[in-house]
C-alpha cells in the first residue's frame, strides 16, 4: 500500500510559508489529489494551508487554479470511462466522488399536480425541498 502513497514530509516545527508551494500545489492537484491531501504532502496542517490562502494572494490564486485542474482531471476520468476507456469502471463511486468534491447534486422533478413539471435542484429548507414537499403531503393525507 505504501507504493500508492506519495512521499510525504514529517510534521514541521515551523509552518513557514514558501512561495514554491504555489507550483507544488498545482502539480499535486493536477493529479486529482485534494487540497487537504497537500497538507500531508508538505507536512503542515490543513488549517495552516487555509490560513495561507488568506494571507498570501499568490497562494490563494494557485489554490483557485489548482481546483480547476483537479476538477478537469476527474471530469476527464469520467469522460474516458463513459467512452469505454476504463474497464470495470465504478460509476457510483465516481459520482459519489464528484458530489463530494465539487458539489454535484441530483435534480429533482417537482410536480404540483398540474401538467407542468419543473426541474430544480433540491434546496433544503426552501419551498421546493423534498422534505417540505413530504411534510405538506403528510398534512394533506392526514
Amino acid at each position: 500500500m505504501d507504493e500508492l502513497l506519495p512521499e510525504t514530509k514529517t510534521a514541521r516545527t515551523s509552518y513557514k510559508y514558501d512561495p514554491k508551494y504555489c507550483e507544488e500545489l498545482i502539480a499535486h492537484m493536477k493529479q486529482g489529489l485534494s487540497f487537504q491531501a497537500f497538507a500531508g504532502a508538505i507536512g503542515v496542517s490543513y488549517p495552516t494551508l487555509f490560513n495561507w490562502t488568506k494571507k498570501h494572494d499568490e497562494f490563494n490564486e494557485a489554490y483557485q487554479l489548482a481546483q480547476g485542474h483537479c476538477r478537469l482531471y476527474w471530469e476527464k476520468v469520467g469522460t474516458k470511462a463513459v467512452n469505454g476507456g476504463i474497464p470495470f469502471f465504478n460509476n457510483p463511486l465516481w459520482i459519489f466522488n464528484m458530489k463530494n468534491r465539487f458539489g454535484w447534486r441530483d435534480n429533482l422533478e417537482i410536480t404540483d399536480g398540474s401538467t407542468k413539471t419543473k426541474k430544480e435542484p433540491a434546496k433544503p429548507g426552501k419551498k421546493n425541498s423534498p422534505y417540505v414537499f413530504l411534510e405538506a403531503k403528510k398534512k394533506s393525507d392526514g
